[in-house]
């Protein structure tokens, strides 16, 4: 497991008040996810994409739904399809650039 996926273990991990409040992870395996940033504090999930251009944010996302998605990545299952079906589309979002 990489230093990456600890510190958002860490930070997802509700028994842990001293979690970073924001961390980034890259999507290595994924064919549609670049990156995210998930803010703790503001529940807000920011994204990039392997074959579009811009960033998006999207508000409201409770880390339940941010871990699943990172349990998607992690376990071979694909964190692009989880992406689609649950957070894109579901949560409002806004396009950063």
């Amino acid at each position: 497991m990489s230093e990456e996926n600890d510190i958002w273990d860490a930070l997802l991990a509700p028994e842990k008040p001293e979690a970073p409040r924001k961390q980034y992870v890259v999507f290595e395996d994924s064919s549609i996810l670049k990156d995210a940033r998930y803010d703790s504090l503001m529940n807000t999930l920011t994204v990039s994409f392997k074959n579009s251009p811009g960033v998006y944010s999207y508000f409201d996302i409770p880390s339940e739904v941010v871990r699943t998605l990172l349990g998607s990545a992690k376990d071979g299952s694909s964190a692009g399809k989880y992406f689609i079906k649950h957070i894109k589309n579901v949560y409002p979002f806004k396009r950063l650039s």
